[in-house]
C-alpha cells in the first residue's frame, strides 16, 4: 500500500491546481490516471482492506476523477455509442 501511496501523492503533486495533468484541456494521460482511479473508488472493496479510503486524503485526486468522469459521460468517444 505504501508504494501505491507515492504513486499517488505523486499524481497529486504532478496536478496540482490544474484540471487535467497537462493544463485546461484532457488528454491520454489524464484518461490513464482515470482508468487507474476507477478501480480505488468505484469497485467495491473489502471494509478491511487497505485501498479502502486511500484517497481520502488526496481530494484533488478524487475531484480529478469525477471532472474526467463527467467529461466522458458528456462527450463519449464515437466507438463507445450505440
Amino acid at each position: 500500500a505504501q508504494l501505491l501511496c507515492n504513486d499517488l501523492d505523486a499524481m497529486v503533486g504532478i496536478l496540482g491546481s490544474k484540471p487535467y495533468f497537462l493544463g485546461t484541456q484532457i488528454h491520454t494521460i489524464d484518461l490513464i490516471v482515470y482508468s487507474g482511479l476507477y478501480s480505488l473508488i468505484e469497485l467495491p472493496s473489502p471494509s478491511e482492506s487497505p485501498l479502502k479510503g486511500i484517497l481520502e486524503t488526496r481530494p484533488s485526486l478524487v475531484k480529478f476523477f469525477y471532472k474526467v468522469k463527467a467529461e466522458i459521460e458528456k462527450n463519449p468517444p464515437a466507438e463507445w455509442v450505440d
